[in-house]
């Protein structure tokens, strides 16, 4: 059982708890420059406010879809957080008046009273345990149209967003959807820097990386792995007749295609131009070559259409396994590039295998 609160009457007690309120949000921005993670910085501005303040008893955030069936806060701080670690708000008839819940349909701050009489079990036993007396949300708008977000904070005194104001709580909303727009931003710019544009698959300057790391793992814990390079049979030709846009085309399909026949765990990106190269950890030579082949068969499936004339897909492919056929990154490229060579060589549409390295 909660003591009753201290009452905010004078004007001075509300003016200071402002003031702390306030303090906090400055505290929260200046975390705001040097946090990386939205999450973590959502969670301590949590944890200033409460801290600010004692008549705050829980703060929480939620983000999702609009249309969700329930709310489930994903950080939450307060001498109540254990209420908010076990909450689950199911929309339906007797939630519909909950403050979260008309948030998130209205889109508008929704400040109600925490009945002790209400129809809602789970809200009478909260109003008892906890002292909450009155919560407050406030809809948090992300850059991602199909999410929502809800920032709450339950007081300990039914009038007490009237006598402090909701404006300093609203900033903090406002700063969660400055916190979430900044996330937003860093990940799509991590992803131009790690993506190629055209196909969504990784670029090269990533997949380097990522070869370096598979490869290190592989010498310190005596693993293997295996390389694919492929390209498309007359890509050129594709081009020079039926226009980049053909040609454009033929590479989406082709890496759609590849990461479709690929494991979660395998790594497949454009190396550059038409040629694609995919890293495909604890596999050996057989397993690189039934991937390659897998992939060499959806490709000539497909039957693409343009205004012209339909066209075919086809593709070379050149697999090298770590350390059977070579025992470096640099020859490990140069033993798939040479098989992927011999493919091409053969009259393309199929897969070839760098040899193993001769005995000693």
């Amino acid at each position: 059982m909660t003591r009753p609160a201290p009452s905010l009457a004078p004007q001075s007690v509300a003016a200071e708890e402002r003031a702390a309120v306030t303090a906090a949000l400055l505290e929260a921005t200046a975390q705001l420059v040097g946090q990386a993670d939205a999450l973590a910085t959502i969670q301590s501005m949590c944890e200033g406010v409460v801290a600010a303040t004692p008549h705050i008893r829980l703060a929480w955030a939620w983000f999702g879809h609009p249309d969700t069936r329930e709310i489930r806060p994903l950080v939450a701080a307060g001498p109540a957080k254990a209420y908010a670690d076990a909450l689950v708000i199911e929309r339906h008839l007797l939630t519909s008046m909950d403050p979260a819940v008309r948030a998130l349909r209205s889109q508008e701050t929704d400040a109600s009273a925490v009945a002790r009489l209400s129809l809602y079990g789970p809200w009478r036993a909260a109003s008892k345990t906890y002292g909450f007396e009155v919560a407050a949300a406030f809809p948090i708008h992300i850059p991602n149209a199909r999410k929502r977000g809800l920032l709450v904070f339950y007081a300990d005194n039914a009038d007490y967003f009237e006598r402090v104001g909701e404006k300093p709580f609203a900033a903090f909303a406002r700063l969660a959807e400055a916190t979430l727009a900044q996330a937003e931003l860093r990940a799509q710019l991590h992803r131009k820097a790690t993506h190629d544009a055209l196909t969504g698959l990784h670029n090269r300057g990533w997949l380097t990386e990522e070869l370096d790391r598979t490869h290190a793992n592989a010498e310190r814990y005596g693993q293997r792995y295996a390389l694919m390079m492929f390209d498309l049979d007359g890509f050129k030709a594709i081009n020079d007749r039926n226009g980049h846009a053909a040609g454009d085309r033929a590479l989406a399909t082709a890496a759609r295609l590849a990461k479709e026949e690929t494991r979660r765990g395998d790594v497949i990106g454009r190396w550059g131009g038409d040629e694609f190269v995919a890293i495909l950890p604890e596999s050996d030579t057989a397993a690189a070559v039934a991937v390659a082949e897998r992939i060499r068969a959806r490709l000539a499936a497909v039957d693409m259409k343009t205004a012209d004339a339909p066209i075919a897909l086809h593709a070379g492919f050149g697999v090298a396994a770590y350390p059977v056929a070579a025992t470096t990154i640099d020859d490990l490229l140069r033993a798939a590039d040479a098989a992927l060579y011999v493919a091409k060589r053969g009259g393309g549409n199929r897969v070839a295998a760098a040899p193993p390295l001769p005995q000693t």
